[in-house]
Order: structure tokens, then C-alpha cells, then sequence
């Protein structure tokens, strides 16, 4: 799930999130409207939580371009 604490097991699903969209598109949308968004929203602000030496750039980049896919594709 995507409340994983391993940061290389949330950029694996998110990629997969991204790939599902777009191939799926409207399809996909409902799913993206009623879970996907509000967990992307909770990690983007759990990642703002920690410490500034534990915050994993390299995940909130993958955050922010999944994000942007997801409205890009949807």
C-alpha cells in the first residue's frame, strides 16, 4: 500500500499508478477520485513531518510527478 515505510516500494507503486491511469484513463478515474488522491495528499504531508535530514527528495519527486501524470492522463 501506499503507506509502505520503504520509500523504493512507494516509487515502484506509484509508477504503476501512473501506468494504469493512462492506460485505463476514464476507467481509472473513479478509483483515482475516491482512494489514489487523498493517500498521494497524505504522503506528499507525512513526508513534510519529518525531519529536514530524513525527508527523501528523491520520493518527493516521485510524488509531485506522479501527481502531475495523474492530471495530465485524467
Amino acid at each position: 500500500s501506499l503507506n509502505e515505510q520503504n520509500p523504493l516500494i512507494i516509487e515502484t507503486l506509484l509508477d504503476i499508478i501512473v501506468q494504469l491511469a493512462h492506460d485505463l484513463q476514464s476507467d481509472f478515474y473513479n478509483y483515482y477520485k475516491q482512494y489514489l488522491f487523498i493517500d498521494i495528499i497524505n504522503l506528499l504531508i507525512n513526508s513534510n513531518k519529518k525531519p529536514q535530514n530524513e525527508v527523501n527528495t528523491q520520493l518527493l519527486e516521485h510524488l509531485f510527478q506522479c501527481l502531475t501524470y495523474l492530471f495530465k492522463y485524467l
